[in-house]
């Protein structure tokens, strides 16, 4: 130990000599570096430029270790803050990406509304529409049929619509056979798989008919009732002055020259019971209207006009020939 310090000795001092003493003196203990200093004997004198070499190089070392220690402070911190809001921003992206797949899965949920024979029903569309269900009616939809652009559902059987006005977003209908669009209107569609035509009657506002089987249009005005020949595809419009030919959207159904067979069919879809007819009298054939909503009073008409008698066991009706 103290080799170095013959610099001292041959009275020469550099930047490579300073780093040498520099390691030296690092290297020593208190106790070393104070024995060492008064046993050297030397008239070696340093000038201001040596002593400000010097103090810049000390300050340099110093002021590097100082920025080493805050910059390690500086990384320690920024993780400690980062980490957690890293792992936070990934939770709340996984949940909401999520949420967002939920939505969407309820968004394509189809909703279904189906009523049986002898029932009816009131529903509330999303956007505040009423639609009132006839016997054996499907109403179909999903979420995302909703939009500030567009609305719509699919519909078999019969029913009442009452249509919120929006103008920006069109109503539409769509059957098998054609398709409704409405901005706003109330109107009443009977479209069913056992009849050869599909009948709509428009009560107020207008409504555009296009045949899915024909690509033909046509545009009701109110108190107009539209036939669609499902084979042909072919539309006729009974005007409002001719007066109706049909009964949809009322509580009345219409028979011409029609098999008992076929008004019994009519009295189990809108009441619900099981009607049978006796021998000799399913072929009695009856022209005329029933109400849907009055039982006894139909049976009242029938057997009056067809000289038959109604019976009932259990939940079932008989119809036989009168005495």
């Amino acid at each position: 130990m103290g080799d170095n310090f013959n610099i001292f000795n041959d009275r020469k001092f550099n930047a490579d000599n300073l780093d040498a003493l520099i390691k030296e003196v690092g290297s020593m203990s208190d106790a070393e570096l104070n024995a060492h200093i008064d046993s050297i004997e030397t008239d070696i004198t340093f000038d201001n430029d040596d002593i400000s070499d010097l103090q810049k190089k000390l300050n340099d070392e110093i002021r590097s270790d100082k920025r080493h220690m805050l910059l390690y402070r500086i990384a320690m911190t920024c993780a400690a803050v980062l980490i957690p809001a890293i792992i936070i921003c990934t939770v709340a992206i996984f949940s909401a990406h999520n949420k967002i797949d939920r939505f969407n899965t309820i968004l394509a949920q189809e909703v279904s509304i189906e009523t049986a024979k002898g029932e009816s029903s009131t529903t509330s569309l999303p956007d505040g529409s009423k639609v009132t269900l006839g016997p054996a009616s499907t109403l179909s939809y999903r979420l995302e049929d909703f939009t500030t652009e567009k609305r719509s559902v699919n519909y078999t059987g019969e029913g009442r619509f009452s249509i919120a006005k929006n103008e920006n977003a069109p109503f539409t209908l769509i059957t098998s056979d054609f398709e409704i669009r409405v901005l706003g209107t109330v109107f009443s569609v009977n479209s069913r798989d056992s009849k050869e035509y599909a009948e709509i009657h428009l009560e107020e506002g207008s409504i555009q008919l296009k045949s899915l089987i024909s690509d033909s249009e046509q545009l009701l005005k109110p108190r107009e009732t539209a036939l669609l020949n499902k084979t042909t595809g072919a539309i006729e419009i009974s005007a409002a002055t001719a007066g109706r030919k049909t009964t949809t959207g009322t509580q009345t159904i219409l028979f011409s020259a029609a098999p008992l067979a076929t008004v019994v069919e009519s009295l189990e879809l809108y009441y619900g019971h099981e009607i049978t007819v006796g021998q000799g009298v399913d072929r009695i054939m009856f022209t005329g209207s029933l109400p849907t909503n009055n039982l006894p009073q139909a049976i009242y008409v029938l057997e009056h006009t067809l000289n038959i008698s109604f019976s009932v066991v259990g939940d079932t009706m008989h119809i036989v020939a009168a005495k």
